[in-house]
C-alpha cells in the first residue's frame, strides 16, 4: 500500500509540473498573440504610409511634367 501511495504522490507531483508547464505555455502563446496583433497593425500602418508616398510621388512627377512643357514652351522666347 505504501508503495502506490508513493506511486500517486509521483504522478501528482508530474501532474503538477505538467499543469505549470501548460501555464508557462498558454502565457507565452497570450504573448505571441499580443505581439502578431501589434505586428498587424504597423504593418497595416505602413501599407497606407506606403500609399500615401507614392500617391505623392505621381502628384510630384505630374508637377514636374508641367513645369517642364512650361520651360519648354518658354525656350521659343530665350531664342
Amino acid at each position: 500500500v505504501s508503495g502506490l501511495v508513493g506511486d500517486i504522490t509521483k504522478v501528482g507531483k508530474m501532474i503538477e509540473k505538467l499543469s505549470e508547464a501548460n501555464s508557462r505555455i498558454v502565457e507565452n502563446i497570450v504573448q505571441i498573440s499580443a505581439t502578431t496583433q501589434e505586428v498587424t497593425a504597423a504593418t497595416q500602418e505602413c501599407a497606407a504610409i506606403t500609399e500615401n508616398n507614392h500617391e505623392d510621388a505621381v502628384n510630384a512627377q505630374d508637377i514636374l511634367t508641367g513645369v517642364i512643357e512650361a520651360s519648354q514652351r518658354l525656350n521659343k522666347y530665350m531664342n
